[in-house]
């Protein structure tokens, strides 16, 4: 506590208005503070980040990579995946909507594949359709770079997002 003789050692010829002035800055310096910290406890609170389903994402097993998805802005799909040794491209249209995914197929590339190199041998029906009936199946994301999507009561494909 400062005395009434270092008080009086503020004040020029004994006017009291310059240590009143100082008092007021204070004052309002500690309110100002107050309000700072205060705004701090009551301000709303930080909305979770959506993780985006836009990008690339691919299922890697232990031996190998072998199916992979590109969901894009609009709204369309590319998947490709291996069949019979030859990388086939699917093309799609997809909808969210909350958890659920559904992926409806347009075209493929190539239309069929057949495992012998030989023509003539690709006339015979070992030859494979490309296509695939539409997927839904509910979606959950953990974290930002894995993607789990369960399609049609299947076991859970698990995706991993592709840094680029």
């Amino acid at each position: 506590m400062m005395s009434e003789e270092n008080k009086m050692e503020l004040v020029d010829d004994g006017d009291r208005q310059p240590l009143a002035d100082l008092r007021g800055r204070l004052r309002h310096i500690r309110c100002v503070i107050v309000a700072g910290i205060l705004s701090m406890w009551v301000a709303a609170p930080a909305s979770a980040q959506t993780v985006s389903l836009i990008g690339a994402w691919r299922f890697c097993s232990a031996d190998a990579c072998t199916l992979t998805f590109a969901f894009r802005p609009n709204g369309t799909v590319i998947k490709q995946y291996v069949l019979a040794g030859t990388t086939v491209t699917a093309y799609g249209r997809y909808t969210r909507r909350d958890d659920m995914l559904r992926i409806t197929w347009t075209r493929f590339s190539p239309r069929r594949v057949c495992p012998s190199p030989k023509p003539a041998d690709r006339r015979r029906s070992s030859c494979k359709p490309t296509t695939e009936p539409a997927a839904q199946g509910p979606i959950r994301f953990e974290g930002f770079d894995t993607l789990v999507w369960t399609v049609g009561g299947s076991q859970p494909l698990r995706l991993a997002r592709i840094e680029n």
